[in-house]
């Protein structure tokens, strides 16, 4: 009987190791995920941004590309 308790025992030790090493797995991928939405979320915000920039720059564009025309006008009066 007492063989039969040891060998229990070291089976119950086994598998409590392994589900330890299970939760610090899962531990792990949740860790990952709360980054990788605080990633996804800052890619958001940059994507929120770039209509605004392109605007800005279209209309910087189309001063610069209009300057000829500004610095003629503003040498002959």
């Amino acid at each position: 009987m007492a063989k039969d308790d040891n060998y229990i025992g070291m089976l119950l030790e086994d598998i409590q190791s392994k589900l330890q090493g299970v939760a610090e797995g899962v531990s792990d991928l949740n860790k990952k995920a709360d980054r990788t939405d605080k990633r996804l979320d800052k890619i958001e915000e940059n994507t929120n941004i770039i209509p605004a920039q392109q605007a800005a720059i279209k209309g910087q564009t189309a001063q610069l590309n209009d300057h000829e025309q500004r610095i003629t006008a503003l040498e002959s009066a």
